[in-house]
């Protein structure tokens, strides 16, 4: 017990208080009850010494160790605290938090839980105590879950960012099409900047309502590894002062958001999937089996180019003259210049979401590189700073929309994100079937790929 046991110190952030009381979910605290006797049963067959002491009060422990587990969980589902604070006092028990609670029945599991699991070294470790600002001393042990136990809680589905109860996603809304007051409107306004539109579907629309009961009978989910990917997904939210987990995020209706006027933009928002950060995408599970993102590449070149019935071969953000080191910066270039309006300054632009994003533009940079891609391009470039977001995106969309309608009409749930589409990887060949059958009518077809 003793190499489990670290320094002493004061520094730190809030613990999650230990107590005899919980709460959650009638899913959670079933998994809860089967973990705590699995669990048990690997302290049993790891400390034989101890195993027949164990086996005259299983209940009682198996009781004990579900309530340390219910507050190791806690505080490894919140990974801006600092594990469980902990009384290992006798005098501590009988009373309070620890009323129905045995000293020498937690003390034994503690111990166990620091004694070792075999091969990896302990489950839990102390480190320092928890500070009683009242008293001006430490009057509680911390104790933390390693790595091992924390991923064996993970997989048991124990730890989630809204412990102990189930997502709560937003209300959803009342109709599948939406308009934005604002002109360049976003997925995070809220309920009195958009109006819904009330006239009938057009075209592909009429698919929205069945994309949204059609990926709920999917059950998605997200299945992490690790416990540290799980804490790798939280990120700091400025507006509340405090972490927040980047899953699970949004509604789980879809609906399709015009800009400022009917006809303009269209994408599809509102499903938590769509929020999900790209790399955390690998995770999603539908009705448990893993999935495949497809997506366009250049979409919107191509789509510019398709608009005045042109080819264009090749890569568009090739530029002659520049490495492939720059197609991120050509890139960059493509999207402010069409997402500017006629009373903004382009180039100012550009300089300024280069800044904003990492690339660290040289002098003269911005004005070389646009310059260069629009020489490259000048068969389009009369879109520049013609807010010709609002076209593409509705090109885009109905693209989209049509690759959607196709998967419904073969009972293959999906989930569209803009030009990028997720299904279940035993439906890949199709998805991909959808998406060349999609643009094939265009005089510039963006190609579908397998999104990395």
């Amino acid at each position: 017990m003793v190499d489990a046991v670290k320094s002493y110190s004061v520094k730190s952030q809030s613990s999650i208080p230990f107590s005899n009381k919980i709460d959650g979910s009638k899913r959670y605290l079933s998994d809860l009850d089967q973990f705590a006797y699995d669990q048990l049963r690997l302290l049993i067959a790891q400390n034989n010494g101890k195993a027949p002491t164990i086996r005259k009060s299983i209940k009682e422990h198996i009781h004990d160790l579900r309530l340390l587990m219910h507050y190791l969980a806690m505080s490894l589902s919140k990974p801006d605290v600092r594990g469980v604070a902990i009384s290992l006092r006798s005098n501590d028990y009988g009373k309070d938090q620890y009323s129905d609670l045995s000293y020498t029945r937690m003390k034994r599991l503690v111990d166990m839980l620091l004694s070792g699991n075999g091969d990896n070294g302990a489950w839990c470790y102390i480190d320092g105590m928890y500070f009683d600002k009242n008293r001006g001393y430490g009057t509680k042990s911390r104790i933390y879950a390693n790595d091992v136990l924390a991923d064996r809680m993970l997989h048991a589905g124990l730890i989630f960012p809204s412990f102990p109860y189930e997502p709560m996603l937003r209300k959803a809304l009342v109709s599948p099409l939406q308009l934005s007051v604002n002109e360049t409107p976003n997925e995070d306004e809220g309920d009195s900047d958009r109006i819904p539109l009330t006239r009938k579907y057009r075209d592909n629309e009429a698919v929205i309502p069945l994309l949204t009961a059609r990926l709920k009978s999917a059950k998605p989910q997200i299945v992490l590894e690790t416990y540290q990917q799980y804490k790798r997904s939280f990120v700091w939210d400025h507006k509340r002062q405090a972490q927040r987990s980047r899953l699970y995020e949004g509604n789980d209706q879809f609906y399709r958001l015009m800009s400022g006027e009917d006809g303009r933009g269209g994408r599809v928002y509102g499903h938590w999937i769509q929020r999900v950060p790209s790399d955390y995408r690998q995770f999603i599970r539908f009705k448990g089996e893993p999935v495949v993102e497809h997506d366009f590449r250049a979409m919107q070149p191509a789509l510019s180019y398709s608009a005045i019935g042109q080819p264009y071969e090749g890569d568009p953000y090739d530029v002659p003259g520049y490495s492939s080191h720059y197609r991120d910066r050509f890139k960059l270039v493509f999207r402010v210049s069409v997402g500017c309006g006629p009373a903004e300054n382009v180039l100012d632009k550009i300089r300024g979401v280069m800044i904003k994003e990492g690339f660290k533009p040289k002098a003269e940079e911005a004005e070389e590189l646009y310059k260069a891609f629009w020489s490259h391009h000048s068969k389009i470039a009369h879109i520049v700073g013609q807010s010709a977001w609002t076209w593409l995106q509705k090109m885009e969309s109905d693209i989209s929309l049509k690759i959607v309608s196709s998967l419904l009409d073969q009972g293959i749930p999906c989930c569209p994100i803009f030009d990028s589409f997720l299904v279940a990887e035993r439906h890949k060949d199709a998805l991909m079937q959808a998406m060349i059958d999609a643009v094939s009518g265009l005089s510039c077809q963006p190609v579908p790929v397998k999104k990395s």
